[in-house]
């Protein structure tokens, strides 16, 4: 392999290794912080640990506002929700994807 062939890999990978860590939103790879944020519960799926949430814009994982699917991993967040409900949450981004760690029911 001749230089320039190794240092066209090398770019490659430099650029394509962020998207990898999740293929599904490549703009928020590189973030793992935990923003709060608001939307309205559109599905629960309490078995499987998700919640589908259409939010507003969380800045700090770089999403305009939009309809997500969540997971859930403590389903006890999930026990007075509903669907229909406005509800306040805090989600981090982990290896896997996206996870609820806190949920709040709007009053």
């Amino acid at each position: 392999m001749s230089a320039r062939h190794a240092l066209t890999l090398i770019l490659l990978f430099l650029i394509i290794a962020p998207v990898r860590a999740n293929p599904m939103m490549p703009h928020m790879a590189a973030s793992n912080a935990a923003p709060c944020g608001n939307g309205t519960v559109l599905g629960i799926d309490i078995p499987q640990g998700r919640l589908i949430i259409h939010h507003r814009e969380l800045k700090s994982l770089g999403m305009p506002a939009m309809t997500t699917v969540f997971k859930v991993r403590d389903r006890s967040l999930m026990k007075d929700i509903e669907v229909g409900d406005r509800v306040g949450f805090r989600a981090q981004l982990v290896e896997d994807g996206l996870v609820v760690t806190s949920l709040i029911r709007d009053k």
